[in-house]
């Protein structure tokens, strides 16, 4: 998954009773029957509060936004290479003539 916090998410409904996570906790979800927020708690927590956190179809649609958010930056491997002057292209041919 991928790290969350709810204070610095606009869409939670109340950032309140958001629950921040990160990559790697262990959550336990409570209460799916929201298609959008579910509610869980950590496993490894002395809390034994649920809260609210995205599904997961909405947090892919949030990395899908986020992404398709950010400036377009080209990496070095794909900018244009400088063009060769065309006089410098050209192969260099003998005058003489091969016969087969």
């Amino acid at each position: 998954m991928t790290d969350y916090s709810p204070q610095q998410d606009p869409s939670i409904p109340c950032v309140d009773a958001g629950m921040s996570f990160r990559r790697g906790d262990i959550l336990e979800i409570v209460d799916q029957t929201d298609t959008l927020w579910w509610q869980a708690k950590k496993l490894q927590s002395s809390s034994a509060c649920a809260g609210l956190i995205p599904s997961t179809n909405l947090l892919k649609r949030k990395q899908r936004e986020f992404w398709w958010s950010q400036p377009y930056q080209p990496h070095a491997c794909t900018q244009t290479l400088s063009t060769v002057d065309e006089e410098d292209d050209m192969i260099a041919i003998d005058d003489k003539c091969v016969e087969a």
